[in-house]
C-alpha cells in the first residue's frame, strides 16, 4: 500500500468519525429537546389535573429555576366558605355588611343586598368547587375581585369627605384585602408560569400589604377599644393591642415590598387565626350567636383565608432571581 493510499484511508476514516460525531451530536440535541418537551407536558398535565390548586411544589425540577406555590385546599375553602357566609347574611337580612357598604337602609338597598348576597354565594361556591361546566375557579375569583372593587368604590365618597378617618380606611382595607386575595387566586396560573414578571400579581401583593398596614394603624388609633377585645385572662391587654398592631405593620411592609413575603403572610394568617380562636368564637358563644358577632366571625375568617392565599401564592425564587427582582429569600 502506497503512502497516498494510507493518507486516503486516514482521511476517509476521519470523515467517518466526524460524520459519526455529527450524527451523535444531532441525536443528543434531539434527545434533549424531546426530554424538555416531555417534562413541560408533564408539568402542564400536573397543573391541569389539579384544578383545586393543591400543587404546592415548584413547577420545575431544577433547583436553580423559579417555581411557585399554588393556593392550597385549606386556604381556598376557608376563604370561600367565609365569603359565602357573608353572602348568606346579605341574602337573609338584606342589610349592608358593617364597615363594607356605607348605604342607607332603603327598600332599594334591601333588594340590592339580597342580590349581592346571592351573587356572593354563587361565586364562593364556584371558588370552592373549582369548576362547574365551563366556568372555573379563575372566573369566580375575577368575579369576586370585581364585586369587592364595587364595594370599595362605594366607600370612596365618604372617605373623600373625611380623609383622616381611620375607620373609613379600615373598611376599605378589609374589602381590599379580600379583593387582592381573589386577584391572586385568579392569577395563580400566571404566577406559576412567570413568577417574577407578573405585574398584576405584584400589584395584588402590594395592595394586600398596604391593607395589612392599615390594619396595624387602626390598632394604634383605637388601642383602647382593641384592648377590650383581648381576652381578660391575658395580662397587659393594651400591650397586646400594640403588639398585634406592630405585627400587622411588619407583615404589611414585608408583603408589599417582597422581603420575606411568604413568611410574613404565613405569620399574618397565623395571627388572624389566633384572633378567630381567642376573640371572635368566644364572643359568638357569649352573645349566643348574635348576628353582629357572627358577621365579625365570618369577616375574620375571610381575612384569615385571604392571608393564607397570599402566603401560598408567594413565588419561590432562586437567589439570583430574587436579587434581580429585589425580593428577599424566605
Amino acid at each position: 500500500m502506497s503512502g497516498a493510499d494510507v493518507l486516503l484511508d486516514k482521511g476517509e476514516c476521519s470523515r467517518d468519525i466526524d460524520a459519526q460525531g455529527h450524527v451523535n451530536a444531532q441525536g443528543a440535541a434531539a434527545k434533549a429537546v424531546f426530554s424538555s418537551a416531555r417534562r413541560w407536558d408533564q408539568g402542564r398535565s400536573m397543573i391541569m389535573a389539579d384544578p383545586v390548586g393543591d400543587f404546592e411544589q415548584p413547577l420545575t425540577e431544577s433547583h436553580g429555576a423559579t417555581g411557585s406555590y399554588r393556593p392550597n385546599r385549606g386556604a381556598i375553602a376557608l376563604f370561600a366558605l367565609a365569603v359565602a357566609a357573608l353572602g348568606v347574611r346579605g341574602l337573609v337580612t338584606g342589610q349592608p355588611i358593617p364597615a363594607w357598604q356605607p348605604l342607607d337602609a332603603t327598600p332599594l338597598t334591601d333588594a340590592l343586598m339580597r342580590v349581592d348576597g346571592l351573587v356572593l354565594i354563587g361565586l364562593a361556591a364556584l371558588t370552592c368547587l373549582g369548576q362547574v361546566g365551563s366556568l372555573t375557579r379563575r372566573h369566580a375569583a375575577y368575579g369576586l375581585c370585581g364585586l369587592f372593587a364595587v364595594w370599595i368604590a362605594l366607600q370612596l365618597p365618604p372617605l373623600a369627605a373625611k380623609p383622616g378617618d381611620i375607620a373609613l380606611w379600615l373598611g376599605i382595607a378589609e374589602v381590599g384585602a379580600l379583593a387582592a386575595a381573589a386577584l391572586l387566586l385568579a392569577r395563580s396560573d400566571a404566577i406559576v408560569r412567570h413568577p417574577p414578571r407578573d405585574s398584576v400579581s405584584t400589584a395584588a401583593f402590594a395592595a394586600f400589604g398596604l391593607c395589612a398596614i392599615i390594619f396595624g394603624a387602626s390598632h394604634f388609633a383605637y388601642a383602647d377599644f382593641t384592648a377590650t377585645m383581648v381576652p381578660s385572662w391575658l395580662p397587659g391587654r393594651l400591650s397586646w393591642a400594640y403588639a398585634t398592631g406592630l405585627g400587622h405593620l411588619a407583615a404589611g411592609i414585608a408583603i408589599a415590598t417582597g422581603v420575606f413575603r411568604r413568611t410574613a403572610a404565613t405569620l399574618l394568617a397565623a395571627m388572624m387565626g389566633c384572633f378567630i380562636l381567642l376573640v371572635h368564637i368566644p364572643l359568638v358563644v357569649s352573645t349566643k350567636g348574635s348576628l353582629l358577632q357572627l358577621t365579625y366571625l365570618a369577616n375574620a375568617c375571610a381575612l384569615c383565608g385571604s392571608a393564607w392565599i397570599t402566603a401560598s401564592t408567594a413565588a419561590w425564587r432562586s437567589p439570583s432571581v430574587a436579587a434581580d427582582a429585589g425580593d428577599g429569600q424566605d
